[in-house]
């Protein structure tokens, strides 16, 4: 499935989703997501993009696994099912300008271990999830800012600076939010 920026707020499929400086909530503070299904009516399915596990898939699971998919890095995928693995390609496509996603069911069937097939596996413990008109509802008290994806927060080369760097490009003054520590008493 080919992912473009939303053209409508119906519908967000593949759209990037930046927690806000408000977003308190230990789960998603400071994440970036990528939102692989989108629905008002049923509600949304996300892969947090920017928490690395700093494991492999061959270390959490170790029976059954295909060899290929053993050496993909691990990340927090969200709150949802954190002890399910789940492996996808996301991968930035530039013609058209797109993201590419798939995801991969078995873990345990071998597959074309091209790179082109190999760019941009990742593998997530848990998901994120919200029923019907709850991401509305959190997208309208502004805990989230929505972005059409693009080849850095795709891609994401650092992972643990990415929503400082991500906010920081958005705005000035989120740059300014973003240097407030999490402990005020720590200022």
């Amino acid at each position: 499935m080919r992912s473009k920026p939303p053209t409508t707020a119906d519908n967000l499929t593949g759209s990037i989703l930046i927690a806000t400086p408000a977003l308190k909530s230990p789960q998603f503070r400071k994440t970036i997501l990528f939102l692989s299904y989108h629905s008002p009516k049923d509600g949304a399915l996300g892969l947090i993009l920017n928490r690395p596990l700093q494991k492999t898939v061959g270390e959490i699971l170790t029976l059954n696994v295909a060899e290929v998919f053993a050496s993909i890095p691990l990340f927090y995928g969200g709150p949802v099912s954190p002890d399910a693995v789940s492996v996808a390609s996301i991968k930035w496509i530039d013609q058209p300008q797109a993201v590419k996603f798939q995801s991969f069911f078995n873990l345990s069937e071998p597959i074309d271990p091209s790179p082109e097939r190999l760019q941009g596996l990742r593998a997530f413990a848990g998901h994120s999830g919200w029923h019907g008109g709850q991401l509305e509802g959190e997208i309208a008290r502004k805990s989230w800012f929505v972005l059409p994806p693009n080849r850095n927060l795709i891609d994401m080369p650092n992972p643990e600076s990415a929503w400082k760097d991500a906010l920081c490009k958005m705005n000035p003054i989120l740059k300014l939010l973003v240097e407030i520590p999490d402990d005020p008493s720590l200022n």
